[in-house]
């Protein structure tokens, strides 16, 4: 049972995946916890495999501009698609890409000069209809509004089907 790369595929129930449900249900049993879940930086085998378990409610996961492996809109796949077919809670982390996208464009494009990347890094990662919460770090009070006040303006919203068709019109 290899895959193509030669990969021996795990068992569906191994010893271990067991004990760590257990482990998750005794938890959950003992600490009166309500709601379950978990953060992962990318997508990988293993948190499919805890997409898959069906134990969890709400999945952390990375995904902005720059890291889109989370959910793809060529080919549709990707962890938070597995994660809402299984009605799970999703939230991204970095979806102004810790600065990243920011500098890059500063430094190759300086003629954008005071162009709002941030806003659109984040109406980005909110016009993914999987999302339901973007975790941004804030520092001024401007910050919060200028956040809110994007959060709350659905009509500018990209369509992230249309704009990843491969061919241009």
């Amino acid at each position: 049972n290899a895959d193509e790369r030669g990969c021996r595929a795990p068992r569906r129930h191994s010893r271990l995946r067991r004990a760590f449900l257990l482990a998750v249900l005794v938890i959950i049993a003992i600490a009166c916890v309500d709601f379950l879940g978990f953060t992962a930086e990318l997508p990988s085998g293993g948190v499919s495999t805890l997409i898959a378990t069906g134990a969890f409610d709400v999945m952390q996961i990375r995904y902005n501009f720059t890291y889109q492996c989370a959910c793809d809109f060529i080919d549709p796949r990707g962890v938070m698609r597995e994660a809402e077919a299984r009605k799970m809670g999703i939230v991204t982390m970095r979806p102004l890409t810790s600065g990243i996208f920011q500098r890059l464009m500063a430094e190759a494009f300086p003629q954008l000069g005071s162009a709002d990347l941030s806003a659109f890094l984040l109406n980005y990662v909110l016009s993914n209809p999987f999302v339901d919460v973007a975790i941004v770090g804030m520092r001024r009070i401007r910050e919060v509004e200028a956040n809110n006040a994007l959060s709350d303006d659905t009509s500018s919203r990209l369509d992230l089907q249309a704009v990843h068709n491969r061919f241009f019109p």
